[in-house]
């Protein structure tokens, strides 16, 4: 090591977990990041009202959770495609009626000009079918299961994890953790550098197009994530009156259908989808999902009566005198002992 290197900036750091904390240290005086409860505390008893329906067996049940968070980027990917067809629509159509193409050398610089608009519509749409940020909360072995954007798969022991809500154009639920540098030993330590030197790895905890809808709903999917991992899959059921009621509706990164004072045919939303070709553009991403398939190690650390031998499968147990509530936007987060009394900051501390 050189006389001008210190131990930050040296990778992988001898001590990844002082390390995490000097990331997570510079996270906290950030203004657009603010650190969660950690999954010691429990929301108080009552206020998680979950209205998911977790019907799907394939992706939620008693040994793992598997958000679907594909239609996050389908509105990249509308705004791309529709792009692209504007631009033709303008090449083919208005420029021709307007007499803007009077020759057939106009035409071909008119189609030119097409090229770097299609390239960019293809980048958005191999980026968005892409393995991307696939997670697998796995119960029984205690562990997150994240896919990277080079087609590789970390394992992050789900006790090590620290919430964090990031603010922007939501309220973003970002899962942090020590860097995993043994299985990311096949990336350059200049790539270290630039990714992890003042941030945990870090991957989102959304299930649900609305859980970033306001500061409530991502701590709502938290404490969810939290409950699961410790009580397991029927701790985490939908409210019976959203049941009752017909609002429970499965987790998904679409948008959930609302009704319209206007017919569909008329909706101007529709009309944009079908003018961004939004039924190719679901297709492909829907057939890009299929193909999707974890390693086999991932699988069969998730599988039924799975050898677990070597992991530790002790689900973290939050605590049973102190808990904490969100007091509205004014408060933020409060912490409360058994009856919900809210108790003074110094004592939630063990």
């Amino acid at each position: 090591m050189k006389n001008d290197e210190t131990p930050e900036l040296t990778f992988p750091p001898a001590d990844p977990k002082a390390d995490f904390e000097r990331q997570c240290t510079l996270l906290d005086e950030r203004g657009d990041f603010g650190r969660l409860p950690d999954i010691r505390y429990a929301m108080y008893p009552g206020d998680l009202w979950s209205n998911d329906d977790l019907s799907d067996s394939a992706l939620f049940n008693e040994r793992y959770l598997e958000p679907d968070m594909r239609g996050e980027v389908n509105f990249y990917m509308y705004l791309a495609t529709g792009i692209f067809n504007f631009v033709l629509f303008t090449v083919l159509i208005v420029l021709p009626l307007s007499g803007e193409i009077k020759s057939g050398l106009d035409a071909f610089f008119a189609f030119l000009g097409c090229i770097p608009v299609g390239l960019f519509t293809w980048f958005f749409l191999w980026m968005g079918s892409g393995p991307g940020s696939r997670v697998r909360f796995n119960r029984q072995a205690q562990l997150v299961h994240a896919s990277t954007y080079d087609n590789r798969v970390v394992h992050l022991p789900w006790r090590e994890v620290r919430p964090y809500i990031e603010f922007g154009t939501g309220y973003g639920l970002q899962l942090t953790f020590p860097v995993p540098y043994g299985q990311l030993a096949h990336r350059e330590p200049i790539t270290f550098k630039r990714l992890f030197l003042k941030r945990p790895y870090m991957i989102g905890g959304h299930f649900d197009d609305s859980d970033s809808a306001t500061f409530g709903s991502c701590i709502e999917r938290l404490e969810f994530i939290r409950r699961y991992m410790e009580h397991g899959f029927g701790a985490v059921q939908p409210h019976p009156e959203a049941v009752a009621s017909g609002l429970a509706r499965k987790p998904s990164g679409f948008p959930p259908e609302r009704t319209r004072l206007l017919p569909k045919w008329l909706s101007p939303s529709r009309w944009a989808y079908w003018f961004a070709a939004g039924p190719l553009v679901d297709r492909w991403l829907a057939r890009e999902a299929r193909q999707f398939q974890w390693p086999e190690e991932v699988e069969c650390l998730c599988a039924p009566g799975a050898d677990l031998s070597g992991y530790d499968t002790t689900p973290v147990r939050s605590r049973t005198e102190v808990y904490y509530r969100y007091a509205g936007m004014g408060r933020g987060i409060v912490f409360v002992d058994r009856k919900g009394r809210e108790i003074r900051a110094g004592r939630q501390s063990s």
